[in-house]
């Protein structure tokens, strides 16, 4: 399962629809801070459980919230998951493309709704969760649609500012206790629970010498005597049920070693905040790679994942979400570092630029990663593309680049040649160049040799320094130039 498509009105600040798609592999998500781009895993989170509170999740003054996905099944992954209940749903699915597509939305305010087969109209709130009926083309809450949903459709976020607690907690809600809670009908068959078990009937459920039972008999007693004169005839018995695995579970703790410190183990909680990331993002990998190769119905979201990392801790993991992406895991990436977008398929991935200008935000799709004229995606390209600056590196990344197009890998082309050959693409000599050997003869230049010469040649004072404008403007005259000599070689 993954969400294709995703559209939301009224959440952490947007007062009009963003409305995008979604890549089933890894979406990256780029802005400026407060740009809004944390508020797409709170409509996410929002849609699937509405566990935050209005005050929270909606923008003030906005009368109409909502959230509305598209979610997107393999053949038969949905009937897998639900077994017999699938039923119940089936005849909200739509097909398209060899896959089976579900449309569900949830709302800030009260409605009314008609059900399509039994003609009657319900109310629905916040609690409820809508399912799109495609032969009546209306949004329906059939009843238990709510827990089939939750079934289908899971998240798994890891926040900027989240707590380590939230995920190293393992109770079945959290990171680790749904990693946990996949292992449990393993552990529930070794021979050690079975032990357990039988250690517990024996102590709880026994009347024998040292047991519960025994010690609470006096209580028994003493209770059903006094119920007895009151109401009648009375006889009171405590019983204990076994324990869940889970609860049991839920109790435990996450400690962590380092041979170089003095104190053996520490409980992760007591350890640096780097450390307690670092725990949070291998868990998260954990459970996506254990988590069923064929059909899963979780959805990851990383918001800043680079926080509180080296840049090379940050790479390596980039590749390791990567390596996620590629075996059916959709990954919803929320960052400021070019390193969490060194390793993005541009066959697949898809980068959205977050922008917020007089209040207004907007989510565009980053189309040059996918156009981009270079043979690889560098670290200069990226911050190009996805975070709007440029460098002087990019320039000389593209200068190369055109010349090599031209001369081979092999050989380099004078100035002179250079010039001619983008000007035969269409870039005109609008600047002087005045070289230090011979400074009267200053000559006709594109912007984009002017700046190369400037940052190959800082010694030169004779020429203006070039501005980031300037720089901007020659790095789209070799994008262009390129471009065209790879279409007309």
């Amino acid at each position: 399962m993954h969400i294709s498509h995703l559209s939301f009105k009224g959440i952490r600040g947007y007062s009009t629809e963003a409305s995008f798609d979604l890549s089933p592999a890894t979406n990256y998500f780029v802005g400026e801070n407060n740009s809004g781009k944390s508020s797409i895993l709170d409509a996410i989170n929002y849609l699937r459980n509405n566990t935050s509170t209005p005050e929270d999740t909606f923008t003030i003054g906005i009368d109409e919230s909502y959230v509305e996905a598209t979610l997107s099944f393999a053949p038969d992954e949905a009937k897998e998951t639900l077994g017999e209940e699938y039923k119940k749903l089936e005849s909200f699915f739509s097909h398209s493309d060899n896959r089976e597509i579900l449309h569900i939305r949830r709302q800030s305010y009260e409605d009314t709704v008609v059900n399509s087969k039994t003609g009657k109209s319900s109310k629905i709130t916040t609690k409820n969760i809508l399912i799109h009926n495609p032969e009546g083309g209306e949004f329906e809450n059939p009843t238990g649609i709510a827990a089939l949903i939750q079934r289908l459709f899971d998240t798994c976020f890891i926040y900027a500012d989240e707590q380590v607690a939230n995920h190293a907690d393992m109770a079945k809600t959290k990171t680790l206790g749904k990693l946990i809670s996949e292992q449990l009908s393993s552990i529930e068959e070794g021979a050690p629970w079975q032990q357990y078990m039988a250690s517990h009937a024996a102590l709880f459920e026994s009347t024998g010498t040292g047991t519960v039972q025994e010690q609470l008999q006096t209580t028994a007693e003493r209770v059903s005597a006094l119920m007895s004169d009151q109401y009648g005839d009375t006889s009171i018995t405590f019983a204990f049920t076994p324990p869940e695995t889970q609860a049991l579970l839920k109790s435990g703790q996450v400690f962590i070693s380092e041979p170089q410190e003095t104190i053996a183990e520490m409980p992760l909680e007591n350890k640096g905040t780097g450390m307690q990331r670092a725990f949070m993002l291998a868990l998260l990998q954990v459970v996506a790679e254990t988590s069923d190769k064929a059909h899963s119905g979780t959805v990851y979201g990383l918001d800043e994942p680079e926080t509180w990392l080296h840049p090379r801790a940050q790479a390596q993991l980039s590749h390791a979400l990567s390596k996620l992406s590629t075996n059916g895991r959709q990954i919803l990436i929320f960052s400021h570092s070019p390193y969490m977008l060194k390793n993005i398929d541009i066959d697949r991935d898809l980068v959205y630029i977050v922008k917020r200008t007089n209040g207004a935000h907007t989510i565009t799709l980053e189309k040059n990663f996918r156009t981009q004229p270079q043979q690889y995606i560098t670290l200069n390209a990226i911050n190009y593309y996805a975070f709007q600056l440029a460098t002087p590196e990019f320039l000389d990344e593209l200068y190369g680049y055109f010349q090599e197009l031209i001369a081979g890998p092999t050989s380099s082309l004078s100035e002179k040649r250079i010039c001619s050959e983008l000007e035969q693409c269409g870039i005109q000599a609008t600047h002087n160049w005045i070289n230090n050997k011979n400074p009267k003869n200053p000559y006709r230049v594109q912007l984009c040799v002017y700046v190369r010469n400037s940052i190959h040649h800082p010694e030169n004072s004779l020429n203006a320094p070039y501005t980031y404008l300037q720089l901007v403007e020659a790095i789209e005259e070799l994008i262009s130039a390129i471009k065209l000599k790879k279409a007309h070689p």
